[in-house]
């Protein structure tokens, strides 16, 4: 989000959290997504996540090496798109949130 925030281009997993921010249009998906998960010794399940194609992360990098133009305006709109997550956006968030559910916000 920092880097984002920063006008500059990302290749990003599309998954979980950053699926908040990521857009076509401001970064460089990895949608290729395979479930993973580690057990442990008794067969509970210790870590579970989505870990991203690696064929496609090298397809990400080649295509931002021959289209640096394309993806300075994925990086400009990056940019854009994450001024909305100020601390100040995030509190009136947060408040409308907490009003929504009951919740006192004063």
């Amino acid at each position: 989000m920092e880097y984002m925030a920063c006008g500059k281009p990302v290749i990003a997993s599309h998954t979980s959290g950053h699926k908040d921010i990521l857009t076509k249009d401001n970064a460089l998906l990895l949608d290729q997504l395979e479930p993973f998960q580690i057990y442990q010794e008794d067969g509970q399940l210790w870590a579970d996540w989505e870990e991203p194609s690696v064929d496609q992360l090298v397809s990400q990098i080649e295509y931002a090496y021959h289209h640096r133009d394309k993806v300075r305006q994925l990086a400009n709109q990056a940019g854009t798109d994450l001024q909305r997550y100020s601390w100040a956006e995030s509190a009136k968030s947060l408040l409308s949130t907490l009003a929504k559910y009951g919740g006192n916000t004063k």
